[in-house]
């Protein structure tokens, strides 16, 4: 964080300087818990051409305690989430921790689980997806989305729990030979997630991941990342130059 101070007081003393994004949009996508808690209610509700668009259920449990499994059980009663559940860290980006993910499906998986962190943690609901997660990518008033292998459907384990790193391949444990299903996306409802994170966030240059959920097919806004690599996106360019020449214009 001290290099985002540093370059937040070069800009300032430098009002010639066009930034696209503010640095307060970054506080949308640096902790999870953050996200979640300010753009959570924008979906709440949201059904659109009978689709409905949503954020996963999850708690923030802050640093595990010795009654944090009664307190998991107790929340997830309440929001009747049963496991398989996921945790991670709050923090979603920096920390030695934040990549690293474990798919949790019984009490003593939890109980594991909460043994392999230190950072304050989130506990959140495992969206079945028919092994596809979609990449969104944002550029000003443009976006476009990609398909993207992820894990099997996932109802029990002979494991307790499985950890696994998210900038790494899926563990052979949270994968099977089913194949994957792939569906086009249906833009009214991409046009609202985008235009409203673009609104409420401040933000112009983003990535989100939504999965589709197996059954109800629920579109499920997963994750949020500031100025993701765009290496698909071929319209990089000539986009972002369209984003600076709006914001010079204004």
């Amino acid at each position: 964080m001290a290099a985002l101070d540093e370059l937040k007081r070069y800009c300032n003393a430098r009002p010639s300087v066009v930034l696209i994004d503010s640095f307060e949009s970054f506080d949308y996508s640096v902790t999870r818990g953050g996200f979640y808690s300010r753009i959570g209610k924008f979906f709440e509700n949201v059904t659109l051409n009978g689709t409905r668009l949503r954020l996963p259920w999850q708690f923030n449990l802050g640093k595990a305690q010795t009654n944090s499994l009664e307190l998991i059980q107790s929340e997830m009663n309440k929001a009747k989430v049963v496991f398989p559940v996921m945790i991670k860290t709050n923090q979603s980006t920096v920390t030695a921790e934040s990549h690293f993910i474990t798919v949790v499906f019984n009490l003593e998986g939890l109980r594991e689980a909460l043994d392999s962190y230190t950072d304050e943690l989130i506990i959140q609901e495992f969206v079945n997806h028919d092994k596809v997660v979609y990449k969104v990518y944002a550029i000003g008033s443009h976006y476009t989305y990609y398909p993207r292998p992820s894990c099997s459907n996932i109802e029990s384990s002979q494991d307790n729990m499985v950890g696994f790193r998210s900038d790494k391949p899926w563990p052979q444990e949270l994968l099977s030979q089913e194949e994957p299903i792939t569906r086009q996306l249906d833009s009214r409802v991409l046009d609202y997630c985008v235009s409203t994170l673009k609104e409420h966030a401040k933000i112009s240059l983003f990535g989100v991941d939504i999965l589709v959920q197996s059954g109800t097919l629920d579109y499920v806004i997963c994750d949020l990342n500031a100025f993701p690599g765009y290496k698909e996106y071929q319209e990089v360019g000539s986009y972002i130059d369209e984003l600076v020449k709006s914001l010079l214009d204004n």
